[in-house]
């Protein structure tokens, strides 16, 4: 029998998921609330992994880029993987900070290193 934490962390990933959407589609995603955006979705992230993880004692599951395919002996299921799309969401956010860090540049405030021109 499937483990019941899967059907609360199930229904707490549809709210985190409207969450995320009235975030996105209410505010900015500046300052505060791109920090909140990103706590929330790596929440969600986690938890859609952990259901993964049970689930996957009980179904055969094979990860591709963002599907799932479920297979039990009476037949499958093709899904999309949360984790992957909200990882991808979370990239777009965070592109200019991420290009910034491959390319050796530091976006300011205290802990910024000065660099030497000379």
């Amino acid at each position: 029998m499937l483990d019941p934490s899967v059907y609360l962390y199930s229904g707490v990933i549809g709210v985190l998921i409207v969450v995320l959407l009235f975030i996105f589609s209410l505010f900015e995603l500046k300052g505060l609330v791109k920090i909140f955006f990103t706590a929330v979705a790596l929440i969600l992230i986690t938890l859609h992994y952990i259901i993964i993880y049970n689930v996957s004692h009980y179904e055969r599951l094979t990860l591709y880029p963002f599907t799932i395919l479920e297979e039990t002996d009476i037949g499958g299921s093709i899904s999309p993987d949360i984790g992957q799309v909200t990882i991808l969401a979370l990239i777009i956010l965070w592109r200019k900070e991420l290009l910034g860090l491959l390319q050796g540049k530091t976006t300011g405030g205290e802990n910024s290193v000065p660099s030497s021109n000379t």
